[in-house]
């Protein structure tokens, strides 16, 4: 349990000269220590990452719990922060209150790391050193395959493409097995069942067409060799994956979900492109970036710009260090 290993950390500091505490999770065993720490002058921030699970109605029973539970949480800490607007709004649950005690401070990346490699013959290097097809059009996705992250989607979007476009290929990297060896054989049967059935949409594209890495190490390389990122999770707080192939200059093609920031990912249409989530809109948008190499260029370099000005780790460290300092 999370709260079992934090406790004897939290207990320790309360030996130590007052600073500031950063926790990524609040819970009832924690609260009434991270009061006492407030009292020792020490200031504690929570850090949002992700949605909350559920958004129930306010007025149920779920919703008034929901409510409780939020109250507490803010109580303990001194401010909170939030990847994005929507995040804190989702967690403010409607209450001005707890929506002024929020900073909402985007998720930022190394733009030096993340960046275009915009010469195609150079592209083309890159994907012969990975093991990928040179000439083909190449899709990527960055997310373990799993129902939240909606794998299926991009491949079955894929599989529409790559019967029109045959010399295309979807890289997909990410966690592709059950990583806990203690998960129940209920989640595990979970998992076999949604990896047969990408594995089955898969099966239907051209063979070697849809390449699964599993995690790598270099993946900045895999963004540089990639020509359009598709990304169709069901829900996600402010994702790494999306600001980094933005970075990288890649066209991004989003579909809705939980969490879908409203401005920290630049304007749809301009700094990336927001389809549906049916599988035709989603092959029709990376149709539409293969036809047109100039919109292909025009929205990765709008994206480009976008991460370079608001989604780079130097702005967050900064606005970080102005909450520790202030």
């Amino acid at each position: 349990d999370v709260e079992d290993l934090m406790l004897p950390m939290l207990e320790e500091l309360e030996h130590a000269a007052p600073g500031v505490i950063q926790i990524f999770g609040c819970g009832s065993g924690l609260r009434s220590h991270l009061k006492r720490l407030r009292k020792f002058g020490h200031r504690v921030l929570l850090v949002r990452t992700i949605m909350p699970s559920v958004q129930p109605p306010p007025l149920s029973l779920r919703g008034i719990m929901c409510m409780i539970r939020t109250r507490l949480d803010s109580a303990s800490v001194d401010l909170i922060t939030a990847g994005s607007t929507v995040m804190r709004d989702a967690f403010s649950l409607g209450s001005e209150g707890l929506r002024k005690k929020y900073a909402v401070i985007p998720h930022g990346i190394d733009v030096e790391r993340f960046k275009p490699l915009d010469e195609q013959k150079r592209k083309a290097g890159l994907r012969r050193e990975l093991g990928l097809a040179e000439d083909a059009f190449t899709v990527l996705s960055v997310g373990s395959v799993m129902e939240r992250k909606r794998t299926h989607l991009i491949v079955e979007a894929f599989q529409k493409l790559n019967a029109l476009e045959p010399k295309s290929q979807l890289v997909i990297i990410g966690e592709n097995k059950m990583r806990n060896t203690l998960a129940s054989e209920g989640h595990r049967n979970a998992f076999m069942r949604y990896w047969e059935r990408v594995s089955a949409s898969a099966a239907k594209c051209a063979p070697g067409s849809v390449i699964f890495t599993g995690e790598v190490d270099n993946i900045e390389t895999y963004y540089q060799s990639a020509d359009v990122f598709a990304f169709t999770s069901a829900a996600e707080g402010m994702p790494n994956a999306v600001i980094e192939a933005m970075a990288s200059g890649l066209p991004c093609v989003v579909t809705p979900f939980s969490g879908l920031p409203e401005t920290e990912f630049g304007a749809p249409g301009r700094e990336f492109i927001l389809s549906s989530e049916h599988p035709d809109a989603i092959s029709n948008e990376i149709l539409g970036l293969i036809s047109n190499t100039g919109r292909c260029r025009e929205i990765g370099g709008a994206a480009r710009r976008f991460a370079l000005s608001n989604l780079n780790s130097e702005s967050a460290i900064n606005a970080y260090a102005e909450i520790y300092h202030g």
